[in-house]
């Protein structure tokens, strides 16, 4: 997301004048560097029939949480905990690893009335990820390819069963500074398998997504930043025939960032629906610099 994207823009002195500076996207050569974040997302759905819901957790990344199946109007609360860790290969080419944890508490309503009630927590998913920064913001804007496997799914909401090496999300991400301003774009892909869940073969829908965002440079600590997400998203197969249909979401999003330290980022941000589902998910993030003071 424009968010995540721009949380480690800085303003810094050289003595002579005040310029803008943005911290690599990827991590540098033989450095680790640590992400967290934690995202609580409120969803209401009428008549939608999926295996799996879809939610962006920013920077073109999704998380794919398992529900049950069948036309449903319910009201869900999911709190998802999301970290990884990305080390720098070269200058240029950078690994990772990320895990997230999915808790859910999802309520099935008829005119106004609870019908059924359940709360479920587990790990949720398991990926491997490389991005390689193709050029940086001079002549051009800067632009990074990336891409992430997951090794491992959750097919049901308590972790019982897990899908493996099914999924494959790819994109590019560009930049470019106009100081005080920061222009911000990712784009990708996110393909997702086959796999049997409760005895029924589930094509989950791919997922083909855009984020336009800015980002603006308050002081040498805060940034401001504001973008959108407009995804589409294709329509799950049970038994390999076409479940519901093909939807198209739009997410705006506010978020703040807050350098304490060049080794410690700290961001929050606030996303609602503006096309498609209702609903409204918070991020705090955080990112550490191993080795930095």
């Amino acid at each position: 997301s424009s968010a995540q994207d721009s949380a480690n823009i800085a303003i810094e002195n050289d003595g002579e004048k005040t310029q803008l500076r943005l911290e690599q996207q990827i991590a540098k050569r033989g450095n680790f560097e640590l992400d967290a974040s934690v995202a609580l997302s409120s969803q209401y759905s009428r008549g939608v029939s999926s295996a799996f819901e879809t939610i962006s957790v920013g920077n073109g990344q999704f998380v794919s949480v398992p529900v049950a199946t069948g036309p449903r109007e319910v009201e869900t609360d999911r709190l998802i905990a999301s970290t990884s860790l990305r080390y720098g290969l070269t200058e240029r080419l950078e690994v990772s690893g990320r895990l997230s944890f999915a808790a859910s508490d999802v309520r099935v309503v008829d005119a106004g009335r609870l019908l059924n009630k359940d709360t479920s927590s587990a790990l949720n998913d398991v990926g491997l990820g490389m991005s390689y920064q193709f050029s940086a913001d001079d002549a051009t804007p800067a632009l990074i390819g990336f891409g992430e496997w997951g090794v491992a799914e959750a097919l049901d909401p308590d972790g019982n069963d897990f899908a493996y090496g099914k999924s494959f999300n790819a994109g590019l991400r560009s930049y470019r500074v106009i100081d005080p301003v920061v222009l911000t774009f990712t784009g990708g892909y996110r393909f997702a398998g086959e796999r049997n869940v409760a005895g029924q073969q589930v094509d989950p829908g791919e997922v083909i997504y855009v984020s336009p965002g800015v980002a603006f440079v308050a002081n040498d600590a805060i940034t401001l930043t504001a973008g959108t997400t407009i995804s589409r998203i294709l329509a799950d197969r049970f038994d390999d025939v076409k479940t519901g249909a093909d939807r198209t979401r739009a997410e705006i999003e506010l978020g703040l960032g807050y350098s304490f330290s060049p080794a410690v980022t700290l961001r929050a941000a606030a996303r609602t629906d503006a096309v498609g589902e209702d609903g409204f998910t918070g991020i705090l993030a955080m990112s550490y610099k191993f080795g930095k003071k």
